[in-house]
C-alpha cells in the first residue's frame, strides 16, 4: 500500500484513522514517536522517577494501543492521550498509597486562582496549603490540579471524567471551599 503523504505531515487524529483502517504499524509508531517524550515527562512529574516514568509510559502505550478504536475523535488526540496518562499515574500512585503533592508550583496557582475566585485573602503559607490539600478526598485533589496545576479548561474536565460541565463547576467550587476552610483553619493554628 502506498502512503499518500509521509506521516510527519499527517494530523494525529488522521494517523489514528490510518492505523485503524490498515493495522499497519507504520502509523502507531508515528504517534509513538510524536508522544513519547511527552508521556514520559508527564509521567515523571507525578512518579519523581524516572524508571517509574518510563514503565509507565510503556504501559500507556499499550493501553492506548488497545483501546484505540475507543477513540471517538470529539477530542483532540493529545487530549485523549493526556486524559489517560493522567489516570494511569493517578491509579500508579494508588496503587503505592502516596499522593504527591507539588507545594510550591500548586501554591502558586491556587494563590493566583483562588484568591482571584473569592476576592479573600491569598495563601501565603504553602506549608499549609500542602496541608489543606492532603485534607480533601483524591477526587478534589485531581480537580483542584487538573484546573489549576495543568490548567485544563472546564470541558476539558468534563470530557475526562464524563461529567457535565455544571458538574465540574460544581465540584471544583466545593474543592474550593473546603480548601479554603481548611486552610484557615492551619493558619489559625
Amino acid at each position: 500500500m502506498r502512503i499518500p503523504l509521509s506521516k510527519e505531515s499527517l494530523r494525529d487524529e488522521e494517523l489514528v484513522q490510518l492505523y485503524l483502517n490498515t493495522r499497519q504499524a507504520v502509523y502507531f509508531d508515528a504517534l509513538y514517536i510524536r508522544y513519547q517524550s511527552k508521556v514520559i515527562s508527564l509521567c515523571s512529574r507525578y512518579t519523581k522517577r524516572q524508571e517509574d516514568a518510563k514503565d509507565l509510559s510503556q504501559d500507556l502505550f499499550l493501553k492506548v494501543l488497545a483501546r484505540l478504536d475507543s477513540f471517538s475523535g470529539t477530542a483532540r488526540f493529545s487530549t485523549w492521550v493526556y486524559s489517560v496518562t493522567q489516570n494511569l499515574c493517578y491509579d500508579h500512585l494508588r496503587r503505592q498509597d502516596k499522593i504527591l503533592i507539588e507545594v510550591v508550583e500548586e501554591s502558586e496557582f491556587l494563590q493566583m486562582d483562588l484568591a482571584a475566585a473569592e476576592n479573600e485573602e491569598s495563601f501565603a503559607c504553602p506549608e499549609q496549603l500542602s496541608k489543606s490539600m492532603e485534607t480533601l478526598n483524591s477526587q478534589e485533589r485531581k480537580f483542584i490540579r487538573q484546573h489549576y496545576f495543568d490548567q485544563l479548561s472546564i470541558r476539558d474536565i468534563a470530557q475526562q471524567n464524563q461529567l457535565s460541565e455544571s458538574a465540574v463547576k460544581m465540584r471544583l467550587m466545593r474543592a474550593r471551599g473546603r480548601l479554603r476552610q481548611n486552610y484557615v483553619q492551619f493558619v489559625q493554628v
